[in-house]
């Protein structure tokens, strides 16, 4: 499922009687680009969680969270020169499935790769104040 207004995609697979949910950041967040000097180094999946099977599909739980996919791909992004944590997804979501499933942290393979991101630096013709903007790929 893409999410593009909270810049994160999350796969769903199935292992077993469980789902395993990982959550992918598609762009790092503004503050961490802006203040890394040199290749940016990044984690790929950003959160893993697996949830049985039964509670997932339990009608109690499985469509409130279906609507609330439903609203966060609906959400429209103001701009890629804002790119924003998913923090709906990373914290509420991923808390929520945790909180009935548990960690594959120390079960999962992370990748780890260092990346280049083009930002651009102006100086604004007002003086000190500094735009910016990055390239949506």
């Amino acid at each position: 499922m893409h999410m593009d207004s909270q810049n994160a995609v999350l796969f769903l697979s199935r292992m077993g009687a469980e789902l395993r949910f990982e959550l992918l950041r598609l762009l790092a967040p503004n503050d961490i680009v802006i203040g890394c000097e040199g290749r940016l180094r990044r984690c790929f999946p950003t959160g893993v969680v697996a949830v049985a099977r039964s509670r997932v599909f339990d009608p109690g739980f499985l469509q409130p969270f279906l609507d609330v996919f439903a609203e966060l791909i609906k959400m429209p992004r103001l701009s890629y020169d804002d790119v924003e944590n998913p923090k709906l997804v990373n914290k509420i979501v991923m808390g929520v499935l945790l909180s009935i499933g548990r960690s594959l942290e120390d079960e999962t393979t992370f990748i780890y790769k260092h990346v280049r991101e083009e930002a651009l630096m102006e100086v604004s013709p007002l003086g000190s104040s500094q735009f910016w903007r990055r390239s949506p790929l």
